[in-house]
């Protein structure tokens, strides 16, 4: 079934494969780089600036960075992130314990998050798709609350932005129950990235 779905989407992605296209963001595209494989098995052709541990502050700077190397903007944007800000802050715990420690730092991100999608705006980036932070599996899946709050505020954020931007909610195929993750329950397997793939892929 998935396959199918990727060579429907063979011919269609071809006919846009020379549109200039950046992808960045984190360790979901970065780690295995399964997702952006996937990607460009379909056809699709762009430019990969997304690194592993990179939070919402570095994405914006991969993205400043392709503007300098090629001296203009990119015409659609494929990015993803806020993940890191949990995962690898000092909020964690806060986190863990569902505080309003945690809530307040949520905010902030979403908060640069809609910097960085007023910058697109500025730019005059035609698309903008937005993936969204997936569940996570155990032991680290009594985060998902935290990932309902944030991916609400970035839903919100990517409906309400000058850039035209498509959201993608991977939550309801992630999940403890789900076997689509790495040892770490964090990222996708190749599974999960195949699911990943195809949302992206809808979006063309």
């Amino acid at each position: 079934m998935k396959k199918k779905l990727f060579i429907s989407f063979l011919c269609f992605i071809s006919s846009i494969a020379n549109a200039n296209t950046l992808m960045i963001g984190d360790s979901v595209f970065a780690l295995t780089e399964a997702v952006p494989n996937n990607l460009r098995a379909a056809g699709l052709i762009f430019e990969m600036r997304a690194e592993t541990g990179a939070g919402i502050d570095r994405i914006f700077e991969q993205y400043q960075e392709y503007k300098l190397d090629f001296g203009a903007p990119p015409s659609i944007v494929i990015v993803n992130g806020g993940g890191n800000d949990i995962l690898l802050s000092r909020y964690l715990k806060e986190c863990i314990k569902k505080s309003e420690i945690c809530d307040y730092h949520i905010y902030n991100v979403a908060q640069k998050g809609a910097k960085l999608l007023l910058e697109f705006a500025k730019d005059n980036v035609s698309k903008v798709i937005f993936l969204g932070i997936h569940y996570l599996g155990d032991p680290l899946s009594v985060l998902n609350p935290t990932i309902d709050l944030g991916m609400s505020l970035f839903q919100t954020m990517c409906d309400g932005s000058p850039a035209y931007c498509v959201f993608v909610d991977p939550r309801p195929f992630f999940g403890p129950d789900k076997k689509v993750y790495l040892f770490d329950g964090v990222h996708p397997n190749k599974s999960g990235s195949q699911i990943i793939s195809a949302m992206i892929l809808t979006q063309f």
